[in-house]
């Protein structure tokens, strides 16, 4: 993997001029496509091209015409947010800019999660739902307590309903099981039989969702599936996936991973069910796909805005300070947790850098 600076993106400009012609296309992508064959021409081995955001995009992306807020982009944050691992983004995705984010709050959620749902005083819990049976409250206690410092200023519940909402597995279905009773469907994949996630999120949307709840994620042990229809051919397949979320502010996670990939997959899909799409410009919790053995935790400083100011409603005058208290309430709860010290280390840099930031603007003020 190759990371260019400006300066190292000019000489690439020139050398690949030099050696195309110069009527060369400098954009990000004829670039890549380009840096790719000179050196895999000379290296003989594949390689990734990463650039960074020109000036002018991440004011696009980020809604701005003037300054970007110091909270949200400046020097020293480019080895804190370095671009999107290629392997980690889907194929033909899009960046949702933030005033596309924004502009979804005004259109009414459809089933393919277009749109979102606005928060209010009386709708602003997150909800979470075990259907596991067994004694997980310790685990469940240490997703709860990240939820609500991650999503700082909402209030985190677990559901306590009685009888408890638990899902059932029988020989011959799914079903889940409280006062009444919702069937679900099974697929068999790969021969084990797999959950099938919009079968849940129905029912879950329909019956199990409180009125006070902004959104709910169910958590569960069963394999989980997906169904979905090739585009090209028409046929039907099944996947296999960790999480799925929709625009009925309800999602749901298969628990069998680490305790980092868990709170990485719960905090993503509950993004989804507050609009935010997938992250392509940087390394980002909302990339696509997780790349094996490196799970993101932090939001692309573009999601970190949407988050803020566009779902939380922060005014500018206070937003840098926001920031700062969600990355500490993140940085007291994973301190007592193990094998995150990777994580530790991202988050001093960041509050202190945004510390450092403040403190110069405010000096500049005065």
């Amino acid at each position: 993997v190759f990371l260019l600076s400006d300066g190292e993106t000019n000489e690439l400009v020139k050398s690949l001029r030099h050696t195309f012609g110069t009527n060369l296309h400098s954009s990000t992508w004829s670039l890549a496509a380009l840096a790719y064959q000179l050196i895999h021409r000379h290296n003989k081995r594949p390689c990734v091209i990463a650039m960074p955001l020109s000036k002018r995009k991440l004011h696009r992306l980020l809604g701005v015409r003037s300054s970007i807020p110091c909270w949200v982009w400046q020097n020293g944050f480019e080895g804190l947010h370095p671009p999107a691992d290629p392997m980690s983004l889907a194929e033909d995705e899009e960046e949702q800019t933030y005033r596309q984010f924004l502009d979804m709050a005004k259109r009414e959620p459809n089933e393919r999660g277009t749109g979102r749902w606005k928060l209010e005083q009386s709708r602003r819990t997150i909800a979470i739902l075990p259907l596991q049976a067994g004694d997980h409250h310790e685990r469940v206690e240490t997703i709860r307590t990240y939820l609500e410092a991650f999503f700082h200023g909402l209030p985190v519940e677990i559901c306590m309903t009685s009888p408890p909402v638990r899902l059932i597995d029988s020989e011959k279905d799914f079903y889940l099981k409280s006062r009444k009773k919702w069937h679900l469907k099974r697929k068999s994949l790969e021969g084990v039989s797999h959950l099938e996630v919009f079968s849940v999120l129905d029912a879950l949307s329909a019956h199990l969702i409180e009125p006070h709840d902004y959104c709910l994620v169910a958590l569960t042990d069963a394999p989980l599936c997906e169904e979905w229809i090739d585009d090209e051919d028409g046929t039907e397949n099944v996947s296999a996936v960790m999480g799925r979320a929709c625009g009925d502010r309800v999602c749901i996670v298969n628990t069998d991973a680490s305790v980092k990939t868990l709170l990485a997959t719960i905090s993503h899909e509950l993004l989804h069910c507050f609009g935010l799409d997938h992250c392509t410009s940087f390394r980002c919790l909302m990339n696509s796909h997780a790349v094996e053995g490196d799970d993101c935790l932090f939001l692309s400083p573009l999601n970190l805005k949407k988050w803020i100011v566009g779902v939380m409603g922060v005014g500018n005058d206070h937003a840098a300070a926001s920031a700062v208290e969600r990355y500490k309430a993140i940085l007291a709860v994973i301190d007592k947790l193990e094998g995150f010290g990777a994580e530790r280390n991202w988050l001093r840099r960041k509050i202190k850098l945004v510390e450092e930031a403040i403190t110069s603007v405010r000096s500049s003020a005065t």
